[in-house]
């Protein structure tokens, strides 16, 4: 993931339980974060100050301060966390569990779980629709696309790759 302004990129590190960040004119390392075990996936919000880490097989969400450069909460979610975006309007995290086939929903101000919504046979990734109210979950097996409305925070609907595609990524 990338700051705002391009300036850092920010790399999970999944064997070495940490998240690099790399000056982008330098190309050099800058600072490395310890997380949970085998990261999968970082998210910046908008106004570049704070990331977030999926740890797969700690089971949550690294919450880091970037200017810092230390984490500052620990969130518990579902069985396998892997992707993970943040809302356009920054106040909420969508967190894939590819092995509970959920998405858990974080409020950034609580910093709990505020929801779980139940999605496809194992997701993968999320992203959010620009200037819509949707959420799209990819799901593996079945290449299937769950729609989450994130105004009621529930599925709208399912959309089916057609015959022959491969899995979802």
């Amino acid at each position: 993931a990338f700051s705002p302004d391009g300036k850092e990129a920010s790399v999970v590190n999944g064997l070495k339980r940490s998240v690099s960040f790399i000056d982008t004119t330098t190309r050099r390392t800058t600072k490395k974060v310890r997380v949970g075990r085998e990261p999968q996936a970082i998210a910046v919000t908008r106004d570049g100050l704070v990331a977030y880490v999926t740890n797969y097989k700690s089971n949550s969400v690294s919450e880091l301060d970037l200017q810092t450069g230390r984490v500052t909460a620990t969130i518990l979610v579902e069985r396998g966390p892997n992707g993970l975006a943040v809302t356009p309007d920054d106040r909420k995290v969508y967190v894939v569990n590819s092995e509970s086939f959920t998405v858990s929903i974080i409020d950034r101000a609580s910093r709990k779980v505020t929801n779980t919504v139940a999605v496809g046979t194992s997701p993968n990734k999320i992203a959010f629709a620009a200037g819509e109210a949707k959420a799209y979950v990819t799901n593996t097996i079945g290449s299937t696309i769950s729609v989450i409305d994130t105004t009621d925070e529930q599925i709208e609907m399912s959309l089916t790759a057609g015959a022959g595609d491969s899995p979802i990524y």
